[in-house]
């Protein structure tokens, strides 16, 4: 079979164009078939999956993240008050999440830049120059004292 192929390749090479067989035309309408079984599957148990979640949401017995689905049954504790909140906090579908982390990151970046400003501020003291760095790192430090208690529950 593949020495027929090679075949083929060759006179697609030159040009040669030709007509898929019958056997290499059921052959690739059995492939699409079986793909789209099994595409049809996978999105039937979705709507299934959707459907269990839309008629918990709808009986008010669960409290549900709606970014990912992620459910608390009745009778779970503190889920008003914190088991929500802490899974939101680590959600990978969340945006409260995800704007969790990137403010840590930023936070901890400026962190570092404060430290390194107040390590050129003492050189250039001990070299006898006033830098007026001071003020930099103060608003630095204030800003990121000022994000600090934003996410508490």
């Amino acid at each position: 079979m593949d020495e027929l192929n090679d075949l083929w390749e060759i006179g697609d090479l030159l040009g040669i164009r030709r007509e898929p067989s019958i056997y290499e035309q059921r052959r690739a309408l059995k492939d699409a078939i079986k793909d789209l079984k099994g595409r049809m599957e996978h999105q039937h148990g979705e709507v299934l999956h959707l459907k269990t979640w839309v008629g918990d949401l709808l009986s008010g017995m669960y409290i549900n993240c709606v970014y990912c689905g992620h459910r608390y049954p009745p009778g779970t504790p503190d889920v008003q008050d914190r088991a929500l909140y802490d899974h939101i906090m680590e959600c990978p579908k969340h945006p409260v999440s995800k704007l969790s982390k990137e403010r840590d990151e930023l936070v901890a970046i400026c962190g570092t830049a404060a430290e390194q400003l107040q390590e050129i501020d003492s050189e250039l003291v001990d070299i006898g120059i006033a830098s007026g760095i001071d003020s930099v790192v103060e608003d630095l430090e204030d800003a990121v004292a000022s994000t600090e208690g934003d996410t508490d529950g």
